[in-house]
């Protein structure tokens, strides 16, 4: 297996008005500016790397867990308002097939949040297990202060090993769910846990893209896309942005803010 390591700098780009935006993983080799957060005391670590698909498009990000918990995440300065539909394509190859929807366990989700002043919001699109399809959870940590609200796209009835992909306007969802517009600066997660069920559990993401309503409503599969071969690109022509991994080191606090996602 190819496992690549974990680093990069992200480069700026300029973004045609009717692009897509998209983290290929398939074209990058290695996921270097994601930052590893949510380690929990005790748990086992899920592991995130790159490993090449010969059947699909070459690298694929794989989350793989066994009785763990964790999360990567990223900036990725995508102007939501003007790409507020987000879009990826994801499988999984070792579902846990729970029989109980008891357990805060998923295979795979990806986040969206930010933090507005004393509490930590996000939204998430899981991977999930009985749940209906459809169905919405909310979470409340750390005595309310971190907040979560979960809408489950795939679950035990998704056939393992296919690819399916999913789209959802995450401007709308997060504005519906708490009344306001996400900030500017918003962190981009992906998870996977597996640490109350002590299962195993394997899912893969071939890439993630932001779309335009309208981009959105024409096309199946969007044919002119930019890919963001780090996630911290900056769609809006060239202005200056930091990388996570940079605010990390300049102390502003921001990664321990969203290792509480």
């Amino acid at each position: 297996m190819k496992r690549a390591a974990m680093a990069a700098i992200f480069a700026f780009c300029a973004i045609a008005a009717d692009a897509a935006i998209r983290i290929d993983f398939g074209k990058i080799d290695s996921t270097e500016d994601w930052i590893y957060t949510g380690k929990i005391p005790l748990i086992k670590k899920t592991e995130f790397f790159m490993e090449y698909d010969s059947d699909c498009c070459g690298n694929v990000l794989v989350i793989k867990s066994a009785n763990s918990s964790g999360r990567i995440a990223t900036l990725p300065k995508v102007n939501l308002k003007r790409y507020p539909v987000m879009r990826w394509r994801w499988r999984a190859k070792q579902s846990l097939y729970l029989s109980s929807g008891n357990y805060d366990d998923q295979i795979a989700a990806i986040y969206i949040g930010d933090d507005a002043g004393l509490t930590k919001t996000s939204i998430g699109y899981l991977w999930g297990n009985v749940e209906d399809l459809g169905t919405t959870c909310r979470r409340k940590y750390m005595g309310g202060s971190v907040v979560t609200t979960g809408f489950i796209m795939d679950n035990n009835d998704t056939k393992e090993g296919e690819w399916v992909v999913r789209e959802r306007n995450v401007w709308n969802d997060f504005q519906k769910i708490y009344g306001r517009e996400i900030n500017n600066r918003y962190a981009l997660v992906i998870s996977g846990n597996t640490q109350n069920s002590h299962r195993s559990g394997r899912a893969e993401i071939d890439y993630i893209e932001f779309l335009t309503e309208e981009e959105a409503r024409s096309l199946n599969e969007p044919r002119e896309t930019v890919v963001i071969r780090h996630a911290s690109d900056n769609p809006d022509k060239n202005k200056e942005s930091e990388t996570l991994l940079d605010m990390v080191k300049k102390g502003n606090g921001w990664l321990e803010k969203i290792s509480k996602f």
